[in-house]
């Protein structure tokens, strides 16, 4: 099967990572890649788009790659589509998330000085901010900057999503493990969390709690 290889570019991704270099099917559709992009990279599903650089019209959604005549070398910009954006998104740090259907009501103690990050919007990263991009700050549900271990974080080290109440943790970093009750995760892998678990991330130990239930 006839594939191109294509340079990607956006402000989306991680500054290391925005200039991106794939090789996908020329029957592949620009909303398709579009979502293998959005996964990849573990974005809210939230409107995006395509564009050839220097130009300012999105590509259709429907037309492949061989429909629109694109051919090794092109260049397009990955980016948000305002006109497609949900309502109920919440905008912190140049990022898009989903709020969690209680905000609020679950959170993270952190052991050593009792600090608490509340969970109010999703995914709700755990990590640090990128001293190069200050604005990397206000993307973090958990910012673990200012307690004495966070050094030891890695800077997208986990994160903690909602569906239908139920709270689940995630590892991010292959390299820095993410324990939960003292077992690591495994990158990809999902695991719900109940009132008391303890949460390990670098030398930093979280417990998830939630109000009104006592751990």
């Amino acid at each position: 099967m006839d594939r191109v290889i294509l340079t990607i570019t956006s402000e989306l991704f991680d500054e290391a990572d925005r200039r991106q270099e794939v090789s996908v099917r020329a029957n592949l559709t620009v909303r398709a890649l579009i979502e293998e992009i959005r996964r990849e990279f573990n974005l809210l599903d939230a409107g995006y788009r395509l564009t050839l650089a220097g130009q300012r019209e999105p590509l259709p959604l429907d037309r492949t790659m061989e429909q629109l005549g694109l051919q090794t070398g092109a260049e397009l910009v990955f980016a948000r589509d305002r006109h497609r954006l949900d309502q109920r998104v919440i905008a912190r740090g140049g990022q898009y998330f989903e709020p969690v259907s209680q905000p609020g009501r679950a959170f993270l103690r952190e052991a050593a000085s009792g600090q608490v990050f509340t969970i109010d919007w999703q995914p709700a990263i755990i990590g640090r901010p990128d001293a190069a991009n200050p604005i990397t700050a206000q993307a973090l549900a958990v910012d673990v900057s200012t307690l004495a271990e966070g050094r030891t974080v890695s800077r997208r080290h986990a994160q903690i999503t909602e569906r239908g109440g139920t709270y689940y943790l995630e590892a991010l970093n292959e390299r820095n493990p993410t324990l939960l009750n003292g077992q690591p995760l495994t990158l990809g892998e999902r695991r719900a969390l109940s009132p008391g678990d303890r949460i390990r991330v670098g030398l930093v130990e979280l417990e998830f709690g939630m109000q009104g239930l006592s751990s």
